[in-house]
């Protein structure tokens, strides 16, 4: 069973999370704090599995807490407990950058246990206490089935696929990217609605490219990064003129994901692009992989998976990498000179 640590500020807040934690038979809550101070301490001193935190505490908040145990070289699993107003959706952002495992938004009423937040918060809280252990996997092999033309192949696109640890990972590539990209960046990292303006302005601000929120009808243009907006599915399309714009979209879910990278990817098969470069990083589940695979028929692809003792969950890139689609794979350090490379920078 799964020692929880419980944080907030609010003591109904805290019978809240205590009584949806304990209804779970994997999972025990066995201490709670009130105050950010407390917590550290607690947290220094105690072993826990899992600590769920809210991040706005009193004495001290969430993000120097994070980074106290960064600097300590302390490990602990830290859920976040946000909201998705502006301030927070900031916090959070810089929350996952610090090493919080993850978020989940806390409901604006207090209700029953088996509602959406609880759901939510147990699936992350398993994923997270699951560890995906560093299990043997094969390393990428350069016979893959991934198509990419002769020696002075270049990409006109790029494409990143993220989750679990992507915001983290997406920091650590784009403050490393420089001018040199000339094509367009698109993005899908899997964010509830509100956090990804947070995302797109926190990576604007530390790299050299123009990063932002993807909007409807937006054009694509080189040097310039978009991601897609929480809740909503992105797809690519041309005009009659045949240049590249966005799509955006509510439609159903894929598989739970909206956005999500396989409907980003089947939406390339319509366009003129021709040779395009894949990412795929940090993060639960196998998302990318499908449209990998249909894109390969229609298209000259060149496939970077992050490896594994870089990623914070080995799930999207292993499934790449199982499936003999990656014809590369690289910690989170090299991915942007990966990149760059490929770009012929």
């Amino acid at each position: 069973m799964q020692k929880i640590l419980i944080v907030d500020n609010s003591a109904l807040m805290r019978r809240f999370l205590c009584d949806i934690i304990n209804a779970d038979k994997d999972f025990h809550v066995v201490d709670m704090s009130a105050d950010g101070e407390d917590a550290y301490n607690k947290i220094t001193s105690n072993s826990f599995d899992l600590v769920v935190m809210e991040m706005i505490l009193p004495k001290m908040d969430g993000l120097t807490i994070l980074k106290k145990l960064k600097e300590e070289n302390i490990t602990c699993k830290i859920i976040a407990l946000t909201t998705s107003i502006r301030e927070d959706a900031e916090e959070t952002v810089k929350a996952l950058e610090y090493g919080a495992y993850d978020f989940v938004s806390r409901p604006a009423r207090l209700g029953g246990q088996k509602g959406a937040f609880g759901e939510q918060l147990l699936s992350i809280m398993h994923n997270a206490s699951a560890g995906y252990p560093k299990k043997s996997v094969p390393p990428t092999i350069n016979n893959t089935v991934a198509k990419v033309s002769n020696v002075g192949w270049k990409p006109e696109i790029v494409f990143i696929a993220s989750s679990t640890g992507g915001p983290k990972a997406l920091h650590t590539v784009f403050e490393r990217l420089n001018g040199s990209v000339n094509v367009p960046i698109v993005i899908v990292q899997h964010m509830p609605k509100g956090f990804t303006g947070a995302l797109a302005q926190r990576l604007n601000q530390l790299s050299d490219l123009k990063v932002k929120e993807a909007a409807d009808g937006d054009i694509l243009r080189p040097g310039c990064a978009y991601i897609a907006p929480g809740g909503y599915h992105m797809l690519i399309a041309e005009n009659h003129n045949k240049q590249a714009y966005l799509s955006i979209n509510n439609d159903p879910p894929i598989n739970s994901l909206r956005p999500c990278a396989d409907v980003t990817m089947a939406s390339f098969n319509k366009t003129t692009y021709r040779n395009i470069l894949c990412v795929v990083l940090t993060g639960m589940g196998a998302d990318g992989t499908n449209g990998i695979q249909e894109m390969m028929k229609h298209k000259n692809l060149y496939v970077i998976t992050e490896s594994q003792e870089t990623c914070v969950v080995y799930g999207m890139p292993r499934s790449v990498v199982q499936n003999n689609l990656s014809n590369e794979s690289a910690p989170i350090e090299k991915i942007s000179e990966a990149i760059i490379k490929k770009l012929g920078g």
